[in-house]
């Protein structure tokens, strides 16, 4: 799945970390880890993510059939 899809307040892992989303804009999602470090992080949206641990709509891949 690619960030472009994210809204605000979905979780995705990246990189084997989990983030929640803080706001989207044209380019980046701005988005915090689960377990705050104090950083806020910016994602380019055309990467891709993996969405096994998606929390916005637990059924999004039999949406996709």
């Amino acid at each position: 799945m690619k960030t472009i899809n994210l809204k605000p307040g979905d979780v995705f892992t990246y990189k084997n970390e989990q983030y929640k989303v803080c706001k989207t804009d044209d380019v980046f999602i701005t988005c915090k880890k689960i377990n705050p470090d104090g950083y806020t992080f910016h994602i380019h949206k055309s990467i891709e993510i993996t969405d096994e641990h998606f929390k916005s709509n637990p059924d999004h891949k039999k949406n996709m059939l």
